[in-house]
């Protein structure tokens, strides 16, 4: 047949496998711009695909809550319920939440598509809503979250056109002009409100128009100082300003604090002396109906004028401009009756105004008082809180808390640990993304995330380039000095233990913790450095004076309230950067770190230990077990595993501490505890064994009128351990104990019949007396008997930490050396290096 003959291929797609390609390709472009963006607001990254909740957790939030708020809670813990959530939630939002939900809330950002899918998944589709096409007309779709893009809202003007400017100063000048507190930029219903706090009253301005709202944001933005204020000249005076922004369901509301107002009073009680006129200072709040009627709502307003009080045939009005002759005669001849003038401030007079008449807007006016309210509140919050807020460790001696802190308490007094607390409220500078990079943190990020994409790109340039040079620089200057570097590792160390104190699963792996050496320096180096608060600054100090945040580091490691033993800081640097590696090769997720810690493992089940000791000593990682009555030492791992080891170990092991992993197809149980050692937190494992098979040897053992006994007591006679090679011991799973005249005393773990009896008695040409036991004490007693050549009798370090931590206690024929001494420091003393 030809190739004319062949049939056409129906319904087949050749395009398919490249549509497949591109639809994976943006999925993984969706989920990393979305890690991204959880970075940069401060938030955790949640995959809702792979999420598995129970039913428990999903009855807290009911199905048309969560396709209300487009929400999955995923786990609940001590009163706190983390949600999943495609965009950060408005402040409003959380607290309705939070009612609802009987919970704090915590948000974790996931892609929006995955979320709402996952939502669907577990909730069904939103109430009236099936998978078929209905004629009924389909329900409105769920309200968004407040917190969303502002497509209506475009950047048409460019932030630095002499427009925005002009806007800014007169918002600023026109506040400073009334005696404002605060100003406030608030977008409704297509234009811009401009509102102002004046004594606790609140007066507006004339509108400003829509599309000037995202240009002036970004400008304010881009202004902003590394506290979230700018600086301004004021009558040839520096004055400081707060800004605080976040997202209403219009666009980006903007709050700005002025600060103390001028002398506004002082100023026109003298210019009311110069007019020859009277002055008032609008204390009153309260004027009766009937003085108000003498000055309609319309002229007051028009005229800027209330009455004040009656004098006989007249009226006393107050105005904020008695220079315009021609104005007070108009007003006179719009009032038809003789009236006198007095001089009063402008911003509490407009005030007064909209208190007595009501406001122009009477729509506006509600939700302009509500966002000053609400606004405020935000501002003090952040004011006083503006960054982390840690709280030391309280937990038990086991806890990985506790282990940290406690290595850290060791050499660091309350003064360092205090300078920890001032650094970690600060504004962070970068976090660091899942791969193992850094992204910055831009100021007021949760606000950026969701301007237009031109108002994002214009600061990407403004302040994300800057902020990245800062980064490269402070990077090499963390490589280059070691006490700089050290204390970032303490510093990523402290914050880790104060997290992992309040119930977070958080890494104990400083490589995991790389953003937190930089956000160490940088907060450290403006703390020290009062002069300097923008990038810009920044940068000059480090290319004009670079060793002077080094010789700040050196002061601290000098000073007696935050090092126990200032001459002995360097020592304590240097093992501290010992129980990590310095670049990212070895860290807590690397296949090398879980493979070693499953070797491990294997390692102590294989020899039936009852412990497993991993305690740094020195450059060394020291890893001992305790076989029976006796401990041993395998050859030590290089001390820099020791934090990625314990911070994988953590990981697996949960917050129950216990973990089951997989030897030789089947599963060990261990409970895991982490301690503090001299020289850096530790570990101990403890196998939980079995003990149905001490029921099942007691049964065989019964069934063959044999006794039964445990061997951890045993003591075996030298005569008799060399009777046998271990090798044959093993394969055969028997051990004499003892060799007495009438025979050998053997121990074994299986059931004991005349052809065994027959062998066992061949084997060693003497009568033998069989006791059952279980195979873990056989296996556990042959190795503590006849150790492998991998394993040493444990040194002084590990007996003394196995003593401490498990109750060990070693034979009384072969005592370690100073066994009642500890060879390291207790906590809060110093010692030199050759002591431990």
């Amino acid at each position: 047949m030809n190739s004319g003959d062949t049939p056409p291929e129906v319904g087949v797609d050749h395009g398919e496998p490249t549509r497949r390609r591109s639809q994976r390709g943006a999925i993984e472009d969706e989920i990393r711009l979305t890690e991204i963006r959880a970075a940069r607001l401060g938030c955790r990254f949640f995959d809702v695909r792979y999420a598995k909740i129970s039913q428990d957790v999903l009855d807290l939030v009911p199905a048309r809550v969560a396709h209300e708020y487009g929400i999955l809670p995923i786990a609940a813990d001590g009163g706190v319920l983390d949600v999943a959530a495609g965009d950060p939630l408005t402040p409003e939002t959380l607290d309705r939440l939070r009612f609802i939900v009987n919970h704090s809330v915590r948000v974790m950002l996931s892609p929006r598509k995955h979320l709402k899918a996952a939502i669907e998944r577990y909730y069904g589709p939103p109430e009236g809503e099936t998978g078929e096409k209905s004629t009924v007309a389909e329900p409105a779709e769920p309200a968004e979250p407040e917190f969303r893009e502002i497509p209506e809202l475009p950047m048409a003007v460019d932030p630095e056109s002499p427009a925005v400017a002009k806007h800014i100063q007169n918002v600023l000048s026109r506040g400073m002009a009334l005696g404002a507190t605060h100003a406030l930029l608030l977008p409704y219903k297509g234009r811009v409100k401009v509102a102002y706090m004046v004594d606790d009253l609140v007066c507006t301005d004339d509108d400003l128009p829509a599309d000037a709202l995202v240009p002036i944001t970004v400008r304010l933005i881009a202004m902003l100082d590394f506290y979230g204020g700018m600086k301004i000249k004021v009558r040839d005076q520096q004055r400081r300003l707060k800004v605080h922004f976040h997202g209403t369901r219009f666009g980006p509301a903007v709050l700005i604090a002025l600060g103390q107002p001028d002398d506004v009073i002082g100023r026109l009680r003298d210019k009311a002396v110069q007019l020859g006129t009277e002055f008032t200072e609008l204390k009153s709040v309260d004027f009766p109906a009937e003085l108000l009627a003498d000055v309609p709502a319309d002229v007051a307003r028009e005229y800027l004028a209330l009455p004040i009080q009656r004098k006989a045939s007249s009226v006393v009005v107050a105005v904020a401009d008695m220079s315009r002759q021609q104005m007070l005669d108009e007003l006179r001849f719009r009032l038809g009756r003789t009236v006198e003038f007095v001089l009063a401030p402008e911003g509490r007079l407009r005030a007064m105004i909209d208190r007595c008449y009501g406001a122009a807007d009477a729509e506006a006016a509600p939700v302009v008082l509500a966002e000053f309210a609400r606004s405020r509140k935000l501002l003090e919050k952040v004011t006083q809180h503006p960054g982390r807020q840690l709280s030391r460790p309280q937990t038990t001696e086991d806890h990985p808390a506790q282990a940290v802190w406690g290595w850290l308490q060791r050499f660091g007094k309350d003064g360092l640990f205090q300078l920890f607390d001032e650094i970690a409220r600060r504004p962070e500078l970068c976090r660091q993304l899942p791969d193992g990079s850094f992204d910055v943190v831009l100021p007021q990020g949760e606000v950026v995330s969701v301007l237009p994409e031109a108002a994002r790109r214009y600061l990407e340039d403004r302040i994300a380039a800057l902020r990245r040079t800062v980064l490269a620089k402070l990077e090499n200057l963390l490589l280059s000095d070691r006490r700089a570097l050290g204390l970032g590792v303490a510093f990523a160390l402290y914050t880790a233990a104060c997290r992992l104190g309040r119930g977070e699963q958080v890494t104990i792996d400083p490589s995991g913790l790389r953003h937190e050496w930089l956000n160490f320096l940088y907060s450290f180096i403006l703390k020290t450095h009062g002069d300097i608060d923008t990038n810009s600054g920044l940068l000059a100090l480090l290319a004009e004076r670079p060793t002077a945040p080094l010789e700040a580091i050196g002061r601290v490691l000098d000073d007696p309230s935050c090092m126990v033993a200032p001459d002995r800081a360097e020592q304590w640097i240097e093992q501290t950067l010992a129980l990590t590696s310095l670049d990212d090769l070895v860290r807590s997720d690397t296949p090398m770190i879980a493979k070693t810690l499953e070797a491990l493992i294997g390692e102590a089940e294989h020899y039936r230990a009852s412990h497993l000791l991993l305690v740094p000593n020195g450059k060394r990682l020291t890893v001992a077990m305790r076989i029976m009555r006796r401990a041993y030492t395998r050859p030590p791992l290089s001390g820099c595993i020791t934090t990625p080891l314990l911070s994988h170990l953590l990981e697996r092991a949960g917050k129950d501490r216990r973990w089951q992993p997989e030897f030789l197809r089947r599963n060990v149980s261990v409970n895991v505890q982490f301690y503090a050692s001299g020289e850096g937190p530790a570990a101990v494992l403890t196998f939980d064994r079995d003990h149905t098979d001490i029921d099942e040897g007691r049964t065989i053992a019964a069934h063959a009128g044999v006794p039964f006994q445990r061997l951890y007591d045993a003591s075996i006679s030298p005569e008799a351990a060399s009777l046998l090679p271990p090798s044959v011991a093993l394969r055969m799973r028997i051990l004499p104990l003892d060799v007495t005249d009438a025979g050998i005393r053997l121990a074994t773990c299986r059931a004991v019949t005349q052809r065994r009896l027959r062998e066992w008695q061949g084997l060693f040409g003497r009568p033998v007396e069989v006791v059952m036991t279980t195979e873990n004490d056989i296996v556990g007693a042959i190795y503590s008997q006849f150790p492998p050549g991998a394993l040493l009798p444990a040194d002084d370090h590990a007996v003394y930490y196995l003593r401490r931590w498990t109750g060990y206690e070693p034979p009384p024929e072969d005592p370690p050396e100073d066994a009642d001494e500890s060879p390291l420091p207790e906590t809060g003393e110093a010692t030199d290096a050759s002591e431990t």
